[in-house]
Protein backbone atom coordinates (compact mmCIF):
# COMPACT_ATOMS: atom_id res chain seq x y z
CA UNK A 1 0.00 0.00 0.00
CA UNK A 2 1.33 3.44 -0.96
CA UNK A 3 0.78 6.49 1.25
CA UNK A 4 1.71 10.11 0.57
CA UNK A 5 3.51 12.25 3.14
CA UNK A 6 2.62 15.50 1.34
CA UNK A 7 -0.51 14.89 -0.79
CA UNK A 8 -0.64 18.55 -1.83
CA UNK A 9 2.40 17.86 -3.99
CA UNK A 10 0.06 16.20 -6.48
CA UNK A 11 -1.14 19.69 -7.39
CA UNK A 12 1.96 19.80 -9.58
CA UNK A 13 0.05 17.53 -11.96
CA UNK A 14 -1.55 20.73 -13.23
CA UNK A 15 1.67 21.13 -15.24
CA UNK A 16 0.20 18.49 -17.57
CA UNK A 17 -1.54 21.37 -19.31
CA UNK A 18 1.74 22.72 -20.74
CA UNK A 19 2.77 19.75 -22.95
CA UNK A 20 -0.86 19.08 -23.83
CA UNK A 21 -1.36 22.62 -25.10
CA UNK A 22 1.94 22.51 -27.00
CA UNK A 23 0.95 19.21 -28.57
CA UNK A 24 -2.58 20.27 -29.50
CA UNK A 25 -1.62 23.70 -30.81
CA UNK A 26 -1.21 23.79 -34.56
CA UNK A 27 0.09 26.85 -36.46
CA UNK A 28 -2.19 28.24 -39.17
CA UNK A 29 -1.61 26.60 -42.57
CA UNK A 30 0.68 28.38 -44.99
CA UNK A 31 1.10 28.03 -48.75
CA UNK A 32 4.68 27.29 -49.72
CA UNK A 33 5.64 27.30 -53.37
CA UNK A 34 8.03 24.50 -54.32
CA UNK A 35 9.63 23.31 -57.50
CA UNK A 36 9.34 19.84 -58.92
CA UNK A 37 9.26 16.96 -56.40
CA UNK A 38 9.92 14.25 -58.93
CA UNK A 39 13.59 13.87 -57.93
CA UNK A 40 12.79 13.16 -54.24
CA UNK A 41 13.28 9.58 -53.20
CA UNK A 42 10.16 7.67 -52.27
CA UNK A 43 11.61 6.57 -48.89
CA UNK A 44 12.34 10.14 -47.83
CA UNK A 45 8.68 10.90 -47.42
CA UNK A 46 7.34 9.73 -44.07
CA UNK A 47 3.73 8.65 -43.81
CA UNK A 48 1.58 11.03 -41.82
CA UNK A 49 0.30 8.16 -39.69
CA UNK A 50 3.89 7.25 -38.68
CA UNK A 51 4.57 10.82 -37.59
CA UNK A 52 1.36 10.91 -35.54
CA UNK A 53 2.10 7.91 -33.34
CA UNK A 54 5.66 9.14 -32.79
CA UNK A 55 4.32 12.47 -31.56
CA UNK A 56 1.85 10.72 -29.26
CA UNK A 57 4.62 8.54 -27.82
CA UNK A 58 6.79 11.59 -27.16
CA UNK A 59 3.85 13.32 -25.46
CA UNK A 60 3.26 10.28 -23.23
CA UNK A 61 6.94 10.26 -22.29
CA UNK A 62 6.87 13.91 -21.24
CA UNK A 63 3.65 13.46 -19.25
CA UNK A 64 5.17 10.47 -17.45
CA UNK A 65 8.20 12.58 -16.53
CA UNK A 66 5.94 15.31 -15.09
CA UNK A 67 3.93 12.71 -13.14
CA UNK A 68 7.16 11.35 -11.63
CA UNK A 69 8.23 14.84 -10.52
CA UNK A 70 4.79 15.44 -8.97
CA UNK A 71 5.07 12.18 -7.02
CA UNK A 72 8.47 13.31 -5.75
CA UNK A 73 6.83 16.41 -4.29
CA UNK A 74 4.13 14.23 -2.68
CA UNK A 75 6.79 12.02 -0.94
CA UNK A 76 5.29 8.55 -1.43
CA UNK A 77 5.97 5.70 1.01
CA UNK A 78 5.40 2.00 0.38
CA UNK A 79 4.05 -0.02 3.30
CA UNK A 80 5.10 -3.61 2.92
CA UNK A 81 2.29 -6.11 3.48
CA UNK A 82 2.11 -7.90 6.78
CA UNK A 83 3.77 -11.26 7.09
CA UNK A 84 1.74 -14.27 6.06
CA UNK A 85 0.40 -16.85 8.47
CA UNK A 86 -2.85 -16.96 10.41
CA UNK A 87 -1.73 -18.78 13.58
CA UNK A 88 1.11 -17.25 15.58
CA UNK A 89 2.73 -18.62 18.72
CA UNK A 90 4.75 -15.78 20.23
CA UNK A 91 7.45 -16.49 22.80
CA UNK A 92 9.07 -13.85 24.94
CA UNK A 93 12.88 -13.86 24.64
CA UNK A 94 13.06 -14.03 28.44
CA UNK A 95 10.49 -16.82 28.82
CA UNK A 96 11.75 -20.03 30.44
CA UNK A 97 9.57 -23.00 29.41
CA UNK A 98 9.64 -26.05 31.63
CA UNK A 99 7.18 -28.73 32.69
CA UNK A 100 3.59 -27.96 31.77
CA UNK A 101 4.57 -24.75 29.98
CA UNK A 102 6.94 -26.63 27.68
CA UNK A 103 4.30 -29.28 26.92
CA UNK A 104 1.74 -26.58 26.11
CA UNK A 105 4.21 -24.89 23.75
CA UNK A 106 4.86 -28.15 21.90
CA UNK A 107 1.12 -28.72 21.59
CA UNK A 108 0.76 -25.32 19.89
CA UNK A 109 3.42 -26.19 17.34
CA UNK A 110 1.72 -29.55 16.70
CA UNK A 111 -1.52 -27.67 15.96
CA UNK A 112 0.17 -25.70 13.19
CA UNK A 113 1.04 -22.49 15.05
CA UNK A 114 3.92 -20.59 13.51
CA UNK A 115 6.62 -19.95 16.16
CA UNK A 116 7.83 -16.37 16.41
CA UNK A 117 9.54 -14.26 19.03
CA UNK A 118 7.63 -11.67 21.04
CA UNK A 119 9.79 -8.75 19.90
CA UNK A 120 9.40 -5.81 17.49
CA UNK A 121 8.80 -7.18 13.99
CA UNK A 122 7.98 -10.66 15.39
CA UNK A 123 11.14 -12.30 13.97
CA UNK A 124 11.50 -16.05 13.41
CA UNK A 125 15.04 -16.02 14.82
CA UNK A 126 15.83 -15.12 18.41
CA UNK A 127 16.58 -11.39 18.72
CA UNK A 128 19.64 -10.03 20.46
CA UNK A 129 19.26 -9.32 24.15
CA UNK A 130 17.24 -6.08 24.36
CA UNK A 131 17.87 -3.34 26.90
CA UNK A 132 14.34 -3.81 28.28
CA UNK A 133 12.23 -6.97 28.44
CA UNK A 134 9.44 -7.31 25.90
CA UNK A 135 6.13 -5.69 26.81
CA UNK A 136 3.57 -8.44 26.03
CA UNK A 137 0.56 -6.10 26.00
CA UNK A 138 1.80 -3.59 23.43
CA UNK A 139 3.26 -6.30 21.18
CA UNK A 140 0.07 -8.40 21.35
CA UNK A 141 -1.95 -5.38 20.26
CA UNK A 142 0.33 -5.01 17.23
CA UNK A 143 0.13 -8.73 16.39
CA UNK A 144 -3.67 -8.61 16.65
CA UNK A 145 -3.70 -5.83 14.05
CA UNK A 146 -1.46 -7.76 11.67
CA UNK A 147 -3.27 -11.10 11.75
CA UNK A 148 -6.40 -11.71 9.65
CA UNK A 149 -9.77 -11.78 11.39
CA UNK A 150 -9.87 -15.60 11.46
CA UNK A 151 -6.32 -15.93 12.79
CA UNK A 152 -5.33 -17.34 16.17
CA UNK A 153 -2.85 -15.95 18.65
CA UNK A 154 -0.94 -17.56 21.50
CA UNK A 155 1.83 -16.24 23.70
CA UNK A 156 4.35 -17.68 26.11
CA UNK A 157 5.42 -14.96 28.50
CA UNK A 158 5.75 -14.18 32.15
CA UNK A 159 2.80 -12.26 33.65
CA UNK A 160 5.08 -10.21 35.92
CA UNK A 161 3.63 -6.80 36.72
CA UNK A 162 7.03 -5.22 36.03
CA UNK A 163 6.88 -6.46 32.41
CA UNK A 164 3.29 -5.30 31.73
CA UNK A 165 4.19 -1.66 31.23
CA UNK A 166 1.56 -0.45 28.74
CA UNK A 167 -2.20 -0.12 29.12
CA UNK A 168 -4.14 -3.38 29.03
CA UNK A 169 -5.31 -3.66 25.42
CA UNK A 170 -8.64 -4.76 23.97
CA UNK A 171 -8.06 -7.24 21.15
CA UNK A 172 -10.37 -8.59 18.48
CA UNK A 173 -9.58 -12.19 19.45
CA UNK A 174 -8.82 -14.20 22.56
CA UNK A 175 -5.19 -15.08 23.33
CA UNK A 176 -3.99 -18.43 24.61
CA UNK A 177 -1.50 -17.49 27.31
CA UNK A 178 1.20 -19.89 28.50
CA UNK A 179 2.57 -18.63 31.80
CA UNK A 180 6.31 -19.04 31.87
CA UNK A 181 8.95 -18.09 34.37
CA UNK A 182 11.29 -15.15 33.95
CA UNK A 183 14.89 -14.79 35.12
CA UNK A 184 15.29 -13.31 38.55
CA UNK A 185 16.21 -9.63 38.57
CA UNK A 186 17.14 -9.41 42.22
CA UNK A 187 15.04 -9.08 45.36
CA UNK A 188 11.89 -7.01 45.27
CA UNK A 189 12.49 -3.54 46.68
CA UNK A 190 9.96 -1.66 48.76
CA UNK A 191 8.21 1.08 46.83
CA UNK A 192 9.12 4.60 47.88
CA UNK A 193 6.74 7.52 47.67
CA UNK A 194 7.98 9.95 45.03
CA UNK A 195 7.54 13.70 45.47
CA UNK A 196 4.98 15.27 43.14
CA UNK A 197 6.08 16.54 39.74
CA UNK A 198 5.44 20.29 39.74
CA UNK A 199 4.41 21.56 36.30
CA UNK A 200 3.57 25.09 35.16
CA UNK A 201 2.07 26.33 31.88
CA UNK A 202 2.80 29.65 30.20
CA UNK A 203 1.14 30.56 26.91
CA UNK A 204 1.29 33.36 24.36
CA UNK A 205 -1.89 35.24 23.47
CA UNK A 206 -2.51 33.08 20.38
CA UNK A 207 -2.02 29.84 22.34
CA UNK A 208 -5.04 30.11 24.64
CA UNK A 209 -6.74 27.02 23.23
CA UNK A 210 -3.47 25.08 23.35
CA UNK A 211 -2.99 26.01 27.01
CA UNK A 212 -6.54 24.90 27.83
CA UNK A 213 -5.93 21.48 26.28
CA UNK A 214 -2.58 21.01 28.02
CA UNK A 215 -3.98 22.06 31.39
CA UNK A 216 -6.88 19.62 31.03
CA UNK A 217 -4.43 16.82 30.27
CA UNK A 218 -2.31 17.71 33.32
CA UNK A 219 -5.41 17.73 35.53
CA UNK A 220 -6.31 14.28 34.26
CA UNK A 221 -2.82 13.04 35.19
CA UNK A 222 -3.07 14.65 38.62
CA UNK A 223 -6.53 13.13 39.21
CA UNK A 224 -5.20 9.63 38.49
CA UNK A 225 -2.69 9.94 41.32
CA UNK A 226 -0.07 7.96 39.38
CA UNK A 227 2.26 9.73 39.13
CA UNK A 228 1.76 12.51 41.66
CA UNK A 229 1.34 15.78 39.75
CA UNK A 230 1.01 19.33 41.04
CA UNK A 231 -0.08 22.04 38.60
CA UNK A 232 1.49 25.41 39.38
CA UNK A 233 -0.31 28.59 38.38
CA UNK A 234 1.40 30.43 35.54
CA UNK A 235 1.74 33.56 37.68
CA UNK A 236 3.66 31.58 40.30
CA UNK A 237 5.86 29.71 37.82
CA UNK A 238 8.67 32.22 38.24
CA UNK A 239 8.28 32.62 42.01
CA UNK A 240 8.42 28.97 43.13
CA UNK A 241 10.80 26.30 41.82
CA UNK A 242 9.12 23.85 39.49
CA UNK A 243 10.17 20.66 37.72
CA UNK A 244 8.74 21.47 34.30
CA UNK A 245 7.53 24.54 32.45
CA UNK A 246 5.39 24.02 29.35
CA UNK A 247 6.04 27.15 27.24
CA UNK A 248 3.50 27.63 24.45
CA UNK A 249 4.45 30.18 21.83
CA UNK A 250 7.03 32.92 22.16
CA UNK A 251 7.05 33.30 25.95
CA UNK A 252 10.05 33.96 28.22
CA UNK A 253 11.24 31.24 30.57
CA UNK A 254 11.38 32.47 34.18
CA UNK A 255 14.26 31.54 36.46
CA UNK A 256 13.78 28.41 38.51
CA UNK A 257 12.37 26.36 35.63
CA UNK A 258 14.58 23.29 35.66
CA UNK A 259 13.15 21.73 32.50
CA UNK A 260 11.23 23.29 29.61
CA UNK A 261 8.86 21.83 27.03
CA UNK A 262 8.23 24.16 24.08
CA UNK A 263 5.75 23.69 21.27
CA UNK A 264 6.26 24.64 17.61
CA UNK A 265 8.44 27.67 16.95
CA UNK A 266 6.05 30.46 15.87
CA UNK A 267 8.70 31.75 13.43
CA UNK A 268 8.95 28.41 11.59
CA UNK A 269 6.97 27.64 8.48
CA UNK A 270 4.27 25.01 9.00
CA UNK A 271 2.75 22.60 6.53
CA UNK A 272 -0.18 20.18 6.45
CA UNK A 273 0.60 16.50 6.89
CA UNK A 274 -1.38 13.28 7.13
CA UNK A 275 0.43 10.96 9.54
CA UNK A 276 0.32 9.87 13.18
CA UNK A 277 1.73 10.97 16.52
CA UNK A 278 1.05 9.49 19.98
CA UNK A 279 -1.29 7.00 18.33
CA UNK A 280 -3.53 9.72 16.87
CA UNK A 281 -3.65 11.59 13.58
CA UNK A 282 -1.18 14.44 13.12
CA UNK A 283 -2.60 17.20 10.90
CA UNK A 284 0.10 19.88 10.87
CA UNK A 285 3.73 20.36 11.88
CA UNK A 286 6.73 22.61 11.34
CA UNK A 287 10.05 21.77 9.77
CA UNK A 288 12.35 20.17 12.32
CA UNK A 289 15.37 22.38 13.01
CA UNK A 290 16.44 21.20 16.44
CA UNK A 291 19.76 19.29 16.45
CA UNK A 292 18.99 17.60 19.76
CA UNK A 293 18.35 13.99 20.71
CA UNK A 294 15.20 12.66 19.04
CA UNK A 295 12.60 11.61 21.63
CA UNK A 296 9.65 10.87 19.34
CA UNK A 297 8.92 10.54 15.64
CA UNK A 298 5.79 10.85 13.57
CA UNK A 299 4.31 8.05 11.52
CA UNK A 300 6.77 8.71 8.69
CA UNK A 301 9.81 8.46 10.95
CA UNK A 302 10.56 12.19 10.95
CA UNK A 303 11.56 13.78 14.31
CA UNK A 304 8.57 15.33 16.08
CA UNK A 305 10.10 15.87 19.55
CA UNK A 306 13.78 16.44 20.32
CA UNK A 307 15.72 17.21 23.46
CA UNK A 308 18.77 19.28 24.35
CA UNK A 309 20.40 18.88 27.74
CA UNK A 310 22.68 21.02 29.81
CA UNK A 311 24.27 20.11 33.08
CA UNK A 312 21.21 20.96 35.16
CA UNK A 313 18.27 21.25 32.76
CA UNK A 314 16.47 19.75 29.79
CA UNK A 315 14.71 21.54 26.93
CA UNK A 316 12.34 19.62 24.71
CA UNK A 317 11.10 21.07 21.43
CA UNK A 318 7.86 19.77 19.91
CA UNK A 319 7.51 20.34 16.17
CA UNK A 320 3.73 20.78 16.38
CA UNK A 321 1.12 22.42 18.61
CA UNK A 322 -1.34 21.15 21.22
CA UNK A 323 -4.29 22.31 19.12
CA UNK A 324 -7.06 20.22 17.50
CA UNK A 325 -6.22 21.77 14.12
CA UNK A 326 -2.69 20.41 14.48
CA UNK A 327 -3.16 17.04 16.21
CA UNK A 328 -6.10 14.81 17.14
CA UNK A 329 -4.32 13.85 20.37
CA UNK A 330 -5.20 17.30 21.76
CA UNK A 331 -8.83 16.14 21.96
CA UNK A 332 -8.21 12.66 23.41
CA UNK A 333 -6.63 10.95 26.38
CA UNK A 334 -3.52 10.26 24.27
CA UNK A 335 -2.19 13.73 25.16
CA UNK A 336 -2.32 12.99 28.89
CA UNK A 337 -0.61 9.63 28.39
CA UNK A 338 2.15 11.18 26.28
CA UNK A 339 2.75 14.05 28.72
CA UNK A 340 2.78 11.68 31.67
CA UNK A 341 5.39 9.40 30.08
CA UNK A 342 7.48 12.39 28.96
CA UNK A 343 7.44 14.56 32.07
CA UNK A 344 7.48 11.87 34.74
CA UNK A 345 9.22 8.70 33.58
CA UNK A 346 10.48 8.28 37.15
CA UNK A 347 6.92 7.77 38.36
CA UNK A 348 6.71 4.14 37.25
CA UNK A 349 5.44 2.60 40.49
CA UNK A 350 6.78 -0.90 39.75
CA UNK A 351 10.50 -1.55 40.03
CA UNK A 352 12.17 -3.81 37.45
CA UNK A 353 13.21 -6.00 40.38
CA UNK A 354 9.59 -6.49 41.49
CA UNK A 355 8.70 -10.21 41.19
CA UNK A 356 4.92 -9.89 41.71
CA UNK A 357 2.75 -11.58 39.08
CA UNK A 358 -0.66 -10.63 37.76
CA UNK A 359 -3.34 -12.82 39.31
CA UNK A 360 -5.12 -15.23 36.98
CA UNK A 361 -6.55 -13.65 33.84
CA UNK A 362 -5.54 -10.11 34.85
CA UNK A 363 -2.54 -10.39 32.54
CA UNK A 364 -4.69 -11.49 29.59
CA UNK A 365 -5.83 -8.76 27.19
CA UNK A 366 -9.53 -8.00 27.07
CA UNK A 367 -11.56 -9.13 24.04
CA UNK A 368 -13.89 -6.76 22.25
CA UNK A 369 -16.73 -8.43 20.38
CA UNK A 370 -17.82 -7.67 16.83
CA UNK A 371 -14.75 -5.62 15.89
CA UNK A 372 -12.34 -6.19 13.04
CA UNK A 373 -8.64 -5.81 13.80
CA UNK A 374 -7.29 -2.41 12.95
CA UNK A 375 -4.53 -2.67 10.34
CA UNK A 376 -1.42 -1.01 11.76
CA UNK A 377 1.96 -1.43 10.13
CA UNK A 378 5.11 -0.70 12.14
CA UNK A 379 7.24 2.20 10.95
CA UNK A 380 10.09 -0.22 10.18
CA UNK A 381 7.90 -1.78 7.44
CA UNK A 382 7.56 1.50 5.53
CA UNK A 383 10.01 2.43 2.76
CA UNK A 384 10.34 5.89 1.22
CA UNK A 385 10.22 5.81 -2.59
CA UNK A 386 12.01 9.12 -3.19
CA UNK A 387 15.31 7.59 -4.34
CA UNK A 388 13.60 5.25 -6.81
CA UNK A 389 11.53 8.10 -8.24
CA UNK A 390 14.64 10.26 -8.73
CA UNK A 391 16.26 7.46 -10.72
CA UNK A 392 13.09 7.03 -12.78
CA UNK A 393 12.91 10.78 -13.46
CA UNK A 394 16.55 10.88 -14.63
CA UNK A 395 15.95 7.87 -16.89
CA UNK A 396 12.83 9.42 -18.44
CA UNK A 397 14.59 12.74 -18.97
CA UNK A 398 17.54 11.03 -20.71
CA UNK A 399 15.14 8.98 -22.84
CA UNK A 400 13.19 12.07 -23.87
CA UNK A 401 16.37 13.93 -24.84
CA UNK A 402 17.66 10.94 -26.81
CA UNK A 403 14.30 10.68 -28.59
CA UNK A 404 14.59 14.28 -29.79
CA UNK A 405 18.12 13.70 -31.08
CA UNK A 406 17.49 10.40 -32.88
CA UNK A 407 14.08 11.06 -34.37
Amino acid sequence: MITLAAPLGLLALAAFAVPLLVHLWRPPPRTVRLGSLRFLREGARRPVRNLRWRELLRLALRLLLLATLALLLARPWWNRPAASGSKWALRSPEAILAGEAENAWRSLLAEGFEPRWLAPGFPRTRPADPELPADPWSLLAEADALLPAAGELAVAASPRLADLRSNRPELSRSVRWIESTAPERGPSRPLKAEPPVRVGVRADSDRAEDARRVTAALRAIAASGTPAFEIVDSAEAGKRPIDWLIALGDVPVPPGSANVLRDADPNSESFAIATTFAGERLRRRVVSKSPGLVLARDGFGDPIASEQRTRDAREIRLETRFHPDWMDAASSSALAVWLRDLLAPRADSISPQDQRRAAGAQAHPAVRSGAEPRVVLPVSQATELTSALWLLALFLFALERAWNVLR
